[in-house]
């Protein structure tokens, strides 16, 4: 399937792949006698939908930027075909996550009556991932620097929806319980250790090195204008993520004081 000159197969049967786990999710949760039609509901669906996108991708990514030399730049020509055909397609992979998830937003938004705080953020994470992403098929290069940003991002994923889950279910009427309680306050502290080491201590590292390898070696693959966008979506990101740092830092915190 191609479309504006690149091949969208991968993104359009991950997009429908998104929506099956959606509706899987759904029954399950139904079954589980969570309330229809309440933000808490649709929300938890939503974390078992990002569970599917993360855990797919973490350890791939991880496999494939340990294999060649560390080069944010570097230019897919310069990589064997394998890992070629590999990271387009975990880019595809997430770009379509990234697109269902924005219009499951969107859509809740109006079943809801309004957007709900976070959404906007979000939306704008999302905008800018599929952005930088798109942006590398294009000129085809680039792309460790994008599998870099996704994994930074996508690594303390798992267990932050377990968390968000486990805290949905401890606030409803119809799932909590002494297991549900006691998998928050594990979960609690693995999300806030792996997101504070991901987010405060490694993404920095990241644009750092980032900012050396597009700005300070010479490099050709990639033109001034769009490493200007790529760092300032990357500081973005960084920025937007402040408050959940804080907050994972607080549980820290608190999970040491006791």
């Amino acid at each position: 399937v191609m479309l504006f000159g690149l091949n969208t197969s991968v993104t359009v049967v991950s997009f429908f792949f998104f929506i099956i786990v959606r509706i899987i999710g759904k029954a399950i949760l139904s079954y589980n006698n969570w309330p229809p039609g309440e933000f808490n509901t649709m929300f938890t669906n939503s974390c078992i939908v990002a569970m599917s996108h993360s855990s797919n991708l973490i350890l791939p990514l991880a496999q494939g930027l340990w294999m060649l030399p560390y080069k944010p730049t570097m230019s897919q020509s310069a990589a064997p075909k394998y890992w070629q055909l590999a990271s387009d397609a975990m880019l595809q992979f997430c770009t379509a996550y990234m697109l269902q998830d924005s219009l499951m937003t969107v859509i809740r938004a109006y079943q809801l009556g309004g957007l709900q705080d976070g959404d906007l953020l979000f939306i704008a994470h999302h905008f800018a991932t599929f952005s930088y992403m798109t942006q590398c098929r294009w000129i085809d290069a680039g792309y460790i620097s994008a599998m870099t940003c996704i994994l930074c991002g996508e690594v303390s994923n798992p267990p932050m929806m377990v968390w968000y889950i486990t805290d949905k279910a401890i606030k409803s009427a119809c799932c909590n319980g002494p297991r549900v309680q006691f998998l928050f306050e594990i979960f609690s502290v693995i999300y806030a250790l792996v997101y504070f080491i991901a987010r405060a201590i490694l993404a920095p590292m990241m644009a750092l090195a980032f900012m050396y390898d597009f700005f300070f070696t010479g490099q050709k693959s990639v033109s001034l204008g769009l490493c200007i966008y790529w760092f300032l979506a990357v500081l973005g990101v960084i920025a937007g993520s402040y408050g959940y740092i804080l907050e994972t830092w607080e549980i820290l915190m608190k999970a040491i004081k006791q």
